[in-house]
């Protein structure tokens, strides 16, 4: 009976892979991400390559990196007046030992901070449905980096 029921789930996921929609290479551009991915936000293409994002505390940028498989996502925070680097070290390495998903980081030189993370993919492309649950999931952890930042009144608001 376990058998039985391995093999079915793992034929489901075969099957459900198998009809899952893949965005071609070719075709990967901001425009084509931003009528795929149909997301409850309002989003702005750039260009080819960029696409914006205004979520509900910060804007987030998307780019693909053709030559390197890969998409980025990355969204930045203005820090406080008055953040020291001891604050703000502790605040990105705190995030960056509990949270696996995103990375945290501070940049001096224009007092903010950032999150960013990438999804890599395939000569074929990448498939819509992990790209759009990858998206969700940084809009998410976003929110969170942001709520995380205006605990520590290290936000400029």
């Amino acid at each position: 009976m376990k058998k039985t029921f391995s093999l079915c789930l793992l034929l489901s996921i075969a099957i459900a892979g198998a009809f899952a929609a893949v965005i071609p290479v070719a075709d990967l551009t901001a425009e084509k991400l931003e009528e795929e991915l149909l997301l409850n936000y309002d989003t702005y293409v750039i260009d080819d390559n960029n696409l914006l994002i205004l979520a509900s505390n910060s804007d987030l940028y998307v780019t693909i990196e053709a030559e390197y498989y890969q998409i980025w996502l990355y969204a930045a925070y203005v820090a406080a007046d008055g953040v020291t680097e001891d604050l703000a070290l502790r605040i990105c390495n705190a995030w960056n030992s509990e949270m696996a998903f995103a990375r945290a980081y501070y940049y001096y030189d224009v007092c903010a901070f950032a999150l960013d993370y990438d999804i890599y993919y395939t000569e074929e492309g990448i498939e819509s449905g992990m790209l759009k649950r990858a998206l969700e999931e940084f809009i998410g952890m976003n929110e969170i980096f942001w709520q995380y930042l205006a605990y520590e009144d290290a936000l400029s608001l």
